[in-house]
């Protein structure tokens, strides 16, 4: 392989060069995203020059080259012997894709083109295949050339399938294009990575029985920490372990659900059982990383070998010009629980010992880091316990869709005559009501059809627009059994039959004194509480969740609770983020929601909380952002924040009424022994905080 080329700050201008069968010409211009995004992690991972290095799927070689550059700078005495040390035996790569492989070769052969190079450590191979002590058998014939995009599964295939000139190299990589002696596996210093993000699904095309080989076989002792339903980066992090040395680091690029998303919890508990994650980084102004991806995306860097009363750093970058090596003198001179806050980025310290391995991303959920402080010094009480661990019976409210018979369909509903953006597909309209009967109007024929109690349950169609949390008076139905004139009733919707068969018994088991808001946009003008309250037990959508178990008393206590600004504030930090102020709150987040111990508070506690549900339960309330702001005083915000609420939301009102959602969160600061005097203080800074969090978000959306 031989390279003509000029070098301008460890960056190929122009170079061209032969390697095996392809002719390689590379042209450089400027320092790519890739590039910068590389030294960051780089910088900050790699300890010295003396550590060994791998990436299991090193595609083009970025974050390699970059490992070899940071090992380079702490060289004192750098010379021909230590770049030829670094690239035949402390800088690995492997990568299935041939291709690939080969660019990786160049690059990092090119980092000193006046070196001749006769052999870098870069193979052909999968990455789950293979451990510390195995070795990349220098096979000179693989695979049919027409296949080099080949999937995963081909590298089971036998060669015998193929015949001679159909044939591809598989191993490890020569300068010349010659095969090399075999390449040893061993364990190393760092692994660092940018993993492939195929999800779950499309695991399966590479091979019928790919995921069945990685749980079953190839990474058979993390069997533990598998789902079968996560994302094909969270392997590779398993793959890590599996080459880490005690002490060693993984340093990686994924997306951001890694932190929350719940088929990757074992990869979490690994992570915060047998590491010390020591830095998690975020874009703020952008939301990835690489530029061939839309994801959101995070760098993490860990070392193996958990320790107690470590910190985890948690950085937020504002743009790509930060000093690396200025974030880590930061970062090492905050105490746990400190933040600092230069130009080109923030820092929020953590004590890595009160990480919530169900939600990681709890930390960057919110810009001011005071809203976190705020949650995690009132919530410190003997008084509260987890939704877990009361009897609920949490379920999801019944699916939506026209055409869906397994679950509710809105041409069965009973929609009230006030109801909130109504759509096409909602047909019925509540005309009137008896003690015995409904009618309901066909909203685009005007028809009307007279339906029995019996046959309807009290439904709730949505929560946007809903201004009550108390919507115990709501007119609204769903069908559940067959009457005289279903029949005419069916005909005048948009499909052809309505599904009723069990669906009554499907019903009766998601029907709840208390629903909870299960997905929604903070910042959307319809979304007034995040959870309502119905004396009578009412059928709920999918969008909410059924808490089915609750008694009447214990439903108004932890309707209490959760549309309190405090719980407002939980279910701010404790979101799955898709967007901006967009979330979701799945399953196993609930059911680590901190609620009230209905169990063990007494009759005064309880009773605090009881009344603080009077003080907002029949109150017409306008959106989030409304509430918020009537409790916030003009004069005491910041002026740069103050113009950008006016410019982001500028007919809404500052410090008008709604002094009951101030009475409601004073009777739930009692409720959790908070001094008389420092309640208000609490409140004001709550309010301007959280406003100003949802303003932020809604004006980068």
């Amino acid at each position: 392989m031989c390279f003509r080329g000029v070098a301008v700050d460890d960056f190929p201008l122009h170079a061209v060069g032969q390697i095996g069968r392809y002719e390689i010409v590379v042209c450089v211009g400027s320092r790519s995203r890739e590039s910068v995004i590389s030294k960051i992690i780089a910088d900050i991972a790699v300890d010295d020059g003396n550590d060994t290095v791998l990436d299991p799927a090193c595609g083009s070689g970025t974050l390699l080259t970059a490992a070899y550059r940071k090992k380079k700078a702490e060289c004192l005495d750098w010379n021909e012997e230590i770049h030829k040390q670094f690239l035949e035996e402390e800088i690995t790569g492997l990568d299935i894709m041939p291709f690939a492989a080969h660019l990786s070769t160049i690059h990092l052969a090119l980092q000193q083109p006046q070196y001749p190079t006769d052999e870098v450590r870069v193979g052909i191979e999968d990455s789950t295949k293979v451990q510390p002590g195995d070795e990349i058998q220098p096979l000179s014939h693989m695979l049919p050339e027409n296949l080099i995009q080949r999937t995963l599964g081909n590298f089971d295939k036998n060669i015998e399938d193929y015949s001679e000139d159909e044939l591809v190299e598989r191993g490890s990589i020569h300068r010349k294009g010659m095969i090399q002696q075999p390449l040893h596996l061993e364990e190393v210093d760092l692994v660092i990575m940018n993993p492939p993000y195929s999800r779950q699904e499309s695991i399966a095309s590479f091979d019928s029985e790919y995921k069945s080989k990685l749980k079953n076989n190839r990474l058979r002792r993390y069997e533990q920490y598998i789902n079968g339903l996560m994302s094909f980066y969270s392997y590779f992090f398993l793959i890590a372990d599996r080459f880490l040395s005690s002490g060693g680091r993984v340093a990686a690029v994924v997306p951001h659900t890694i932190l929350n998303k719940s088929t990757d919890s074992g990869i979490r508990e690994l992570l915060t059982k047998d590491y010390n994650i020591e830095y998690i980084f975020i874009r703020d102004d952008e939301t990835n990383f690489s530029e061939d991806t839309e994801f959101r995306e995070i760098m993490l860097i860990a070392e193996k070998g958990h320790e107690e009363h470590q910190k985890t750093n948690y950085v937020r970058l504002q743009n790509l010009d930060s000093d690396p090596g200025q974030i880590v003198n930061v970062c090492e001179s905050l105490d746990v629980g400190e933040t600092a806050e230069r130009n080109d980025f923030r820092v929020q310290n953590v004590d890595t010992g009160t990480l919530n391995s169900q939600n990681l991303f709890t930390p960057f959920a919110v810009f001011n880091p005071d809203l976190l402080k705020t949650w995690e010094n009132i919530i410190d009480s003997d008084k509260i316990t987890e939704l877990r661990n009361l009897d609920s019976g949490r379920i999801g409210g019944v699916r939506g869709g026209a055409d869906d018979a397994r679950g509710y369909n809105p041409q069965m509903a009973i929609n009230a005559k006030d109801v909130y953006n109504i759509k096409d597909s909602d047909s019925w309209i509540l005309n009137r009501e008896s003690e015995s009967t409904v009618v309901a109007e066909q909203q685009h024929t005007g028809d009307r059809v007279n339906i029995p109690r019996s046959c309807l349950v009290p439904n709730l169609r949505g929560f946007s627009g809903r201004s009550k949390v108390d919507v115990s008076n709501l007119s609204e139905y769903a069908v559940v059994d067959r009457f005289d004139d279903f029949d005419f009733f069916e005909s005048l919707t948009d499909v052809e039959e309505i599904p009723v068969e069990d669906w009554r018994k499907k019903v009766e088991s998601r029907v709840a004194h208390l629903a909870l808001v299960r997905r929604a946009n903070l910042t959307a003008p319809g979304l007034r509480h995040m959870v309502y309250y119905s004396e009578e037990k009412r059928l709920g959508p999918n969008i909410m969740w059924m808490l089915s178990d609750l008694n009447q008393k214990e439903a108004k206590a932890l309707a209490a609770w959760f549309d309190s600004t405090i719980g407002w504030l939980q279910f701010l930090l404790d979101r799955i983020e898709t967007e901006g102020a967009f979330g979701a709150w799945r399953g196993y987040i609930v059911e680590h929601f901190k609620t009230p111990n209905l169990y063990s508070i007494n009759e005064d506690d309880l009773q605090l909380l009881l009344d603080g549900f009077e003080e907002i339960r029949d109150v017409e309330t306008g959106s989030l952002v409304e509430q918020l702001a009537a409790n916030v005083d003009e004069d005491s915000m910041d002026k740069t924040d103050l113009k950008r609420f006016n410019r982001v939301y500028p007919d809404v009102e500052l410090g008008v009424g709604l002094e009951e959602r101030r009475a409601l969160d004073t009777n739930i600061l009692e409720f959790l022994n908070i001094p008389e005097d420092e309640r208000d203080e609490i409140l004001d800074d709550m309010y301007e905080n959280m406003l100003m969090e949802l303003v932020l978000k809604k004006d980068i959306m």
